[in-house]
């Protein structure tokens, strides 16, 4: 996947990436003899950070922002793992179907949404379509999500826009939850980060038949040979919950390092 004249390095963010997490990829990238740069990121700004080397292949690993500052930046985009058509989920309801966890969801701008005739108690759990992370999916009732839009959708500076493509379901909640980490079709880490709805991280409760499930997902689809796919486990079955590019997403307690050399084995093929 790279240019074999190019040396590859990797874009640490050493703001808000957890320290014990930017220390463990270091170290993996140590073991492989994989250069890497460690840089602050102002948050919500436009602009990469300094002093890149653009004779390299540069990954980067960080916030949303240096994720999409990176992917805008023709010399940079390479380094990241991401299409923006192919990271949403109105595709994953397209490509798996019934194996992705909200079958029953509705797709639209934030101004459409604001125009349907829902009850305004009913419960929705709303989320962006797409993985820039505008904002986290939460549940609000119709009137909550109403009042949301009248306050901020005319604001020049607003991440949400009228425009914003949004997928809304109705609430349900997973027994457990997953995140595995995919590079060529092969799960490479993987994590339990949720019970019930709460954050409960355990790397040791990794079922086979998760494993499976993702496996047959995996050959089925991907929507990059590198990205993680979070996985539901509700009424005793297994469900993608959606995909999110492998740059801006958190480890949790899974194994940083075969996830680092798996990537660049990888892009080193």
């Amino acid at each position: 996947m790279v240019n074999n004249s190019l040396e590859i390095c990797w874009v640490l963010q050493k703001n808000l990436t957890p320290k014990p997490v930017l220390e463990q990829i270091k170290i993996a990238l140590e073991e492989q003899a994989i250069g890497y740069k460690e840089v602050t990121v102002v948050p919500f700004s436009n602009e990469l950070p300094q002093g890149l080397d653009l004779n390299k292949f540069n990954v980067f690993y960080g916030s949303t922002t240096l994720m999409m500052n990176a992917y805008q930046n023709e010399q940079t985009k390479a380094g990241i793992f991401y299409e923006p058509a192919l990271f949403s989920m109105s595709n994953y309801l397209k490509q798996w179907g019934r194996s992705l966890f909200n079958t029953d969801a509705q797709f639209f701008t934030f101004q459409e949404l604001r125009a349907q005739r829902l009850p305004d108690n009913s419960q929705w759990f709303i989320r962006p379509n797409g993985d820039t992370k505008a904002f986290g999916g939460t549940l609000m009732t119709f009137g909550e999500i109403k009042s949301w839009y009248d306050k901020i959708a005319h604001l020049p500076e607003s991440v949400v826009q009228p425009s914003t493509e949004v997928m809304i379901a109705p609430p349900k909640i997973p027994a457990k939850e997953w995140r595995c980490f995919i590079v060529n079709k092969q799960i490479v880490g993987a994590c339990r980060y949720a019970w019930d709805g709460t954050l409960a991280v355990d790397s040791q409760d990794i079922p086979e038949e998760m494993q499976a499930f993702v496996q047959t997902c995996i050959d089925q689809y991907t929507p990059h040979p590198i990205f993680v796919m979070d996985i539901a486990l509700y009424e005793h079955k297994y469900y993608l919950l959606e995909c999110g590019c492998m740059n801006s997403t958190g480890f949790y307690k899974t194994a940083i390092t075969p996830v680092i050399k798996a990537v660049n084995d990888a892009l080193l093929k």
